[in-house]
């Protein structure tokens, strides 16, 4: 017996958010990565909160793309041409979290106040590519 139309309609819905969802819990484990770095930069070293924030964030692209490709677009492709255009997609999102963060910084805020809108912006830039580009199922290399 199939599902009633209502159900089938919120089906793509569904499988979306449960997808945004994973994507979010996922990147934890990036951003975890990130905001060490950024701390043990900062606090631990005494450098500058800038510096620390590219820095985590190069790490947890790395440990983003490893978690992204085995569970929240698993069988999409996960080949090298993904790898490129996943670290394409985060080179975008490095630049979305070095602008927020500059423009955080420069009205004041806390550098973790700044990181914060930092992460966002580039967390919404990143799932937009990842689900419309980089593992998108079918996608042929350059």
């Amino acid at each position: 017996m199939a599902a009633p139309e209502p159900l089938k309609a919120r089906r793509p819905l569904l499988a979306t958010l449960r997808q945004l969802l994973l994507f979010g819990l996922l990147s934890l484990g990036g951003t975890a990565v990130h905001y060490l770095l950024l701390w043990g930069w900062v606090e631990g070293l005494e450098r500058g909160a800038w510096v620390g924030s590219v820095l985590g964030a190069t790490a947890g692209m790395a440990v983003n793309f490893l978690l992204h490709a085995r569970w929240t677009f698993a069988g999409s492709r996960s080949d090298w041409p993904a790898f490129v255009r996943f670290a394409a997609s985060a080179g975008l999102g490095f630049v979305v979290n070095a602008l927020l963060m500059a423009a955080g910084l420069a009205l004041g805020w806390h550098w973790l106040a700044a990181q914060l809108l930092a992460t966002g912006g580039a967390f919404a830039s990143n799932y937009l590519l990842a689900k419309f580009w980089v593992f998108r199922p079918g996608h042929s290399p350059p």
